[in-house]
């Protein structure tokens, strides 16, 4: 997970080490034990902004735990052929979500759904 507001910066890593085998004691991360409390923490630090949750296997525990309000595609014209799940191992319920706000660019389409609870 990675919020940038008034110059700071948090982000959640998959696969954490232990905080006292961090090898940058002067880093500003926090480490924490599970995706609910690496949301709260990111919100409290966050104050009146938005937190980003960058796709992946932290978004699907996030939807999951029910924790995402909107979810942002940027669609390019690019076929990759092989890849990751782009929510990971997700397992939870069906969500639906609500009619997309499309934003067209230059060769890039950006979707945005709210999560409809």
């Amino acid at each position: 997970m990675e919020r940038r507001t008034r110059g700071r910066r948090a982000r959640l890593r998959r696969h954490p080490r232990a905080a006292d085998d961090w090898p940058f004691p002067d880093a500003p991360f926090t480490f924490v034990n599970g995706i609910e409390e690496a949301v709260g923490q990111a919100k409290a630090y966050a104050g009146d902004a938005d937190v980003s949750i960058t796709g992946g296997n932290l978004t699907g525990q996030a939807l999951a735990a029910g924790l995402v309000d909107e979810i942002a595609y940027s669609l390019a014209p690019a076929l990759l052929g092989t890849g990751r799940r782009f929510f990971g191992d997700y397992v939870g319920p069906e969500l639906l979500l609500d009619n997309p706000r499309v934003v067209e660019g230059d060769r890039v389409t950006h979707l945005h759904y709210r999560v409809i609870r």
